[in-house]
């Protein structure tokens, strides 16, 4: 039901009362007669009605409902693109509807919103759109009313596919009916957002007009420059010509330059003016270029472009994407959206502002290319043929093809282009599912990627993608993984090749860097337990850290914990003699004590025992650093070691519509490792997942050697190594045996580890 806040007044103590409240003005503006003659209600419009304010209310009431739009949006993301969003509140939502109403009732004193056409302050088409936008949003939120039973205003992923329903959409060949209805719900959504934005940067300049002794300087086919801002002065003139749709957003790009609210409006107004014959100009895709390779504001023009139509008419195969959402819980943005800031993390990089990741690395690699336009044109059509049905990256391939020679690229540019289109998604799996520490692994890698310019153009592309995505789903463990799968392909492409002999000279000098950081004392000691590791766990653990663990590994058994707060996770190191599930069980302890696995390895040690580590976080995707905790977590591990069976986890009963719509896939994966098999998971994520398929391979007297961990949303992609007892790796009937059980461990259903 509605929110009443009853209050009687008489026309005086109205007036008083809206003098300094902007809350009380906005509830006047929304004001109606409800019954009665109306005669009260007419004398406070009279004495109280917007357009008998001061200037100065009109200012203080402008400023403040801009600075609340603000804040609004701030809170809920900053975005209009979010995959469950709150249809009032976030961009592009009801209440932008309702303060560009506000706006222009107040600052212009027009008692309804609609005489604003008359005055020429907005046009049919867009004040039109505004409502027809409104009322899609509406009947929307109206529907999540009734599906919720109570006032919610969030369009979560269980009522999507009812709403869908509800709303009449219907499963096309390509698309269901919830892909179709979110698609016009964010047409809707991205259409008030953009006029929003026109709109409030025209109130600011209202606010703050241009000084008015700043010169106007003349640019041309209707458009001039003052006090730094690119504007329209001959509407005429300035449409006479299509091109000068592209044309003033490289003049905006010049200098320090900014374009102005009413310059986007006329812009936004013609851009159906951008036409197959402009598509095709060798002009007009030459200024593009311009613009893709200009050093500043790529990002904003793009956006500026996307948000007047000028990009999706200029490009159709955009045009075809905005407003595409998929219906899981990983993407949190529509496919435009997520492309537009995927292109503004690398003007981040570029800038080294740090604003969404702090990564090094890439800022640097970012300033050292020659062809950064080749960069923004692969990620415009990374994602481009989603929801066309079929692979999106041999999709993508081909429609950037014909994209490049539309823009005259050279063969060498668009073989580039399309090559980081078509094998987008390979250098973020193979970082996080492969045995990064397996020299034929990274020499395989290297020989796919074939020179260090490809290495960059990838390595940018595939941390800007996956930046995007939406927050949190960087962590410093992928910018870990990421970084060192680029050092070892570098490292690789410059050797030439990796050979067995290089590496027995790198596990030689490894050796040898270790002792020679050991005191006299300690010389002995450390030199035995390097001969007691493994050839694997050599080369896998840097000197320092090798150092610390031969000394740990004079004591037969213990658990040693360390927090390693520039990496975000804490790393947990077990060793002891081997039993069968132990480890399962240890698995089993970190998800009992509520931490989240990022990596696991499993190593055999020469003298009969086993050695392993883990990269944990807590639920908040931190590293576990509570002291209190930590000492726990290393008693309850050195308890396992010790024999004792970990306490039984049970999983939660319930799972939502997402997990609960994900099939679990497990396959083997031959190109992930050599010597050992890799077995990869796909599954609901949930608590105690890791132990279930720990636990499911120890039944089978399989040993698991190491595991890589990744979580998308509620998917869990876990890639597990694996030897049969002997050390070897399965052999084709053991494969597909184990690919059954693990299928049967990781199902919703298996919600309790068995710990026996």
């Amino acid at each position: 039901g509605a929110n009443i806040g009853p209050a009687v007044r008489t026309p005086a103590d109205t007036r008083k009362h809206i003098r300094d409240d902007p809350h009380a003005q906005t509830a006047l503006l929304e004001s109606r007669l409800l019954t009665g003659a109306g005669k009260l209600y007419a004398k406070v419009q009279e004495t109280c009605g917007q357009q008998f304010w001061s200037k100065r209310q009109r200012v203080e009431f402008c400023v403040e409902k801009l600075a609340e739009f603000k804040r609004r949006r701030r809170a809920m993301g900053d975005t209009a693109f979010l995959m469950e969003p709150d249809v009032k509140n976030a961009k592009g939502g009801l209440r932008d509807v309702s303060t560009i109403f506000w706006l222009s009732m107040a600052w212009y004193g027009t008692p309804t919103a609609r005489e604003l056409i008359g005055q020429g302050l907005v046009d049919d088409a867009e004040f039109n759109g505004f409502v027809r936008g409104r009322n899609f949003l509406w009947r929307t939120r109206t529907g999540l009313h009734l599906l919720a039973g109570r006032e919610d205003d969030r369009l979560r992923f269980e009522y999507q596919p009812e709403l869908a329903k509800m709303l009449q959409f219907r499963d096309s060949d390509k698309r269901s009916a919830v892909e179709r209805f979110l698609k016009i719900y964010f047409l809707n959504v991205r259409m008030i957002a953009d006029l929003a934005d026109i709109f409030a940067l025209h109130f600011e300049e209202q606010i703050n007009p241009p000084r008015r002794w700043r010169r106007s300087q003349d640019l041309g086919n209707g458009m001039s420059l003052r006090d730094g801002k690119v504007t329209i002065g001959d509407e005429k003139s300035f449409a006479a010509e299509p091109i000068n749709l592209i044309k003033i957003f490289v003049e905006a790009q010049k200098e320090h330059r900014v374009m102005n609210s009413y310059a986007l409006r006329i812009v936004r107004k013609y851009s159906r003016a951008v036409d197959a014959k402009l598509r095709v100009s060798k002009a007009a895709n030459s200024m593009f270029l311009e613009i893709l390779r200009s050093p500043r504001n790529v990002a904003t023009s793009l956006n500026q472009m996307h948000e007047t139509g000028v990009l999706g008419r200029f490009v159709p195969d955009f045009g075809r994407i905005t407003g595409h959402g998929q219906f899981d819980r990983y993407h949190c943005y529509t496919v435009d959206a997520h492309t537009i800031r995927a292109i503004d993390v690398l003007r981040d990089f570029r800038l080294g502002e740090g604003q969404f990741i702090d990564m090094p690395l890439a800022s640097k690699l970012m300033l050292e290319l020659q062809r950064p336009e080749l960069l923004f044109v692969a990620l415009m059509f990374h994602d481009i043929a989603k929801g066309q049905g079929g692979d999106h990256s041999e999709l993508g391939e081909h429609l950037s093809r014909k994209f490049c020679r539309r823009l005259g690229l050279s063969d060498d540019d668009t073989g580039l282009v399309t090559w980081l289109v078509r094998f987008h998604l390979d250098y973020s799996k193979t970082a996080q599912h492969y045995d990064l520490s397996d020299p034929e692994v990274i020499a395989d890698f290297s020989r796919f990627i074939g020179d260090r310019e490809r290495l960059v153009y990838l390595f940018l592309l595939t941390v800007a993608d996956v930046t995007a995505v939406g927050p949190g789903t960087w962590t410093e463990w992928k910018g870990h993984l990421f970084s060192q799968l680029f050092y070892a392909v570098e490292g690789c492409l410059r050797a030439g090749r990796v050979t067995p002999d290089n590496q027995e000279n790198r596990i030689a000098s490894r050796r040898e860097s270790v002792l020679k950081m050991c005191a006299k004392g300690e010389r002995e000691e450390v030199a035995s337990a390097l001969a007691v590791l493994s050839n694997t766990s050599t080369l896998h653990f840097p000197p320092v850290v090798l150092k610390d663990l031969c000394c740990l590994l004079a004591q037969k058994s213990g658990a040693y914990l360390a927090v390693n707060e520039s990496l975000g996770h804490t790393q947990v190191i077990v060793w002891g003699a081997d039993r069968p599930k132990l480890f399962a069980h240890l698995t089993a302890t970190l998800a009992g004590a509520n931490t989240k696995a990022l990596a696991a390895y499993a190593y055999s040690l020469r003298d009969g025992r086993i050695l392993d580590e883990f990269h944990i976080t807590d639920r908040f995707d931190s590293a576990v650093s509570e002291p209190g905790q930590l000492a726990r977590l290393q008693q309850r591990l050195e308890d396992v070691l010790a024999g004792k069976i970990p306490t039984a986890i049970k999983t939660p009963a319930s799972a939502d519509v997402l997990m609960r719509a994900l099939p679990v896939e497990v396959r083997h994966l031959e190109a992930a490792a050599k010597s050992i098999t890799a077995i990869e998971v796909v599954a609901a994520d949930r608590r105690g997942l890791l132990a279930d398929i720990a636990e499911a391979i120890a039944e089978m007297n399989f040993d698991v050697r190491g595991a890589n961990i990744a979580t998308f949303g509620e998917k869990a992609v876990d890639v597990f190594f694996v030897t049969d007892s002997e050390g070897d790796k399965l052999d084709s009937v053991q494969t597909d045996v184990l690919i059954q059980r693990i299928e049967q461990a990781a199902k919703l259903e298996a919600n309790q580890i068995r710990a026996d």
